[in-house]
């Protein structure tokens, strides 16, 4: 992926969270700053699916001591709305795949709620 075109979505992925309100104004650069890592996490695995690469990236975070749980869950609830609800809407071509699955008058605790129904069912 272009690193200006990288900056460009974060961007208007940072515009987004502001505009559908799914979370408060002060967790939002941290929500850009997990999507931004994770992009650069996945332009090191190859040709890997993307569904596997968030996996992976969020397995990674587990693993390190100084990421809390509720920083895990902080980056996940990211990257999943980042792929599947404003990659989606924003048709990055570099990301096509899985339709939008994130309603976007959802809470961000309700994403991870469901998440977490969809997980234990």
């Amino acid at each position: 992926m272009d690193i200006d075109k990288v900056l460009d979505a974060l961007g208007r992925y940072e515009a987004f969270f502001h505009e559908a309100r799914l979370a408060r104004s002060n967790q939002i650069p941290y929500m850009v700053r997990w999507v931004k890592r994770f992009l650069t996490f996945r332009d090191t695995m190859g040709d890997q699916g993307l569904e596997e690469a968030v996996t992976v990236y969020i397995s990674g975070l587990e693993g390190i001591e100084e990421v809390a749980d509720w920083q895990v869950r902080q980056a996940e609830a990211a990257v999943r709305i980042f792929i599947y609800q404003f990659r989606a809407r924003e048709k990055i071509p570099e990301l096509e795949g899985r339709p939008a699955v994130v309603d976007a008058c959802e809470t961000l605790e309700g994403v991870h709620a469901r998440w977490l129904r969809t997980a234990a069912g």
